[in-house]
């Protein structure tokens, strides 16, 4: 997708998630350190995002043991995905 940097926002397939991926990884290992030494851990719901990707994200973060899913559809999304 890098193809997309520098292009304006019209020419975005939609839907499209556009993030500042520095902010991004910063949240996510921050979330991930505060329940590293927790009982709890997360279970992010896909809805949030619905993008492959930013799961496998959240799941190699370490504190993430699942992705939540309400709908057939997401789950299917995710196992699309790998």
């Amino acid at each position: 997708m890098n193809r997309f940097i520098g292009q304006p926002v019209s020419v975005l397939p939609t839907p499209a998630l556009v993030v500042d991926v520095e902010a991004l990884d910063h949240n996510l290992t921050l979330l991930a350190s505060y329940f590293a030494s927790r009982r709890a851990k997360l279970r992010p719901h896909f809805k949030s995002h619905k993008c492959v990707t930013l799961a496998r994200r959240q799941l190699e973060r370490g504190s993430t043991v699942g992705i939540t899913c309400a709908k057939l559809a997401e789950a299917e999304m995710l196992v699309a995905g790998g």
